[in-house]
């Protein structure tokens, strides 16, 4: 079985999206938030299971579009997309990508056949009100007990880890985003403070 670790909250990881054609290889965390977009592809609906129904992920487009979701606005038609529970492996086939108004919450609707739905940003940072969608169907089930066997075949696997150059990319971009807000507000205070004497 996959040798899934906890995240830094210590709850367990759902599972893993795996897109072998575009490089993809994230863990699958439970609730859209900050937090977890920030390291992962996350659920969207609270009752949502793996192979039933439509199983909505989000993730985010970052400035390097090799990380998290960016790859998507890459994918084309026929892509295969494997998602597993850590017990079956599910792999849908790309059928439709289009870019949809923010408020479009008709691609969060359930349907009778399974699918997936992937949901980013059609453009880095956040000021777009658009997303892209690109929905999938389910093409095959199967068992998840080898981990080895996984990885051969799919070139990627829930305990593989992130390569140098994804850390150094990630790592560079939490600063950009965290640490140049933090400068930007020190620098405004202590110019405030200046001007009042």
């Amino acid at each position: 079985m996959f040798q899934i670790p906890p995240n830094k909250q210590g709850k367990m990881v759902l599972g893993a999206v795996i897109i072998k054609d575009l490089g993809v290889s994230l863990p699958i965390l439970h609730g859209t938030n900050t937090q977890n977009l920030l390291v992962s592809a996350t659920t969207v609906k609270n009752d949502q299971v793996m192979g039933k129904g439509n199983y909505v992920l989000a993730g985010h487009h970052m400035r390097d579009d090799r990380l998290l979701f960016g790859p998507l606005l890459k994918i084309e038609k026929g892509a295969y997309i494997h998602i597993s529970d850590k017990r079956k492996i599910f792999t849908y086939k790309v059928k439709e990508k289009k870019i949809v108004h923010e408020t479009d919450v008709s691609v969060l609707v359930d349907t009778r056949s399974p699918e997936l739905t992937l949901i980013t940003c059609d453009v880095t940072g956040i000021d777009t009100d658009k997303r892209v969608i690109v929905k999938s169907e389910l093409v095959d089930t199967n068992d998840n007990s080898n981990q080895a066997e996984f990885e051969g075949k799919y070139g990627y696997g829930m305990g593989t880890e992130p390569n140098l150059h994804s850390n150094v990319i990630f790592f560079l971009w939490v600063l950009l985003v965290v640490g140049l807000p933090c400068v930007l507000l020190f620098i405004n205070t202590v110019l405030s403070v200046i001007n009042q004497n």
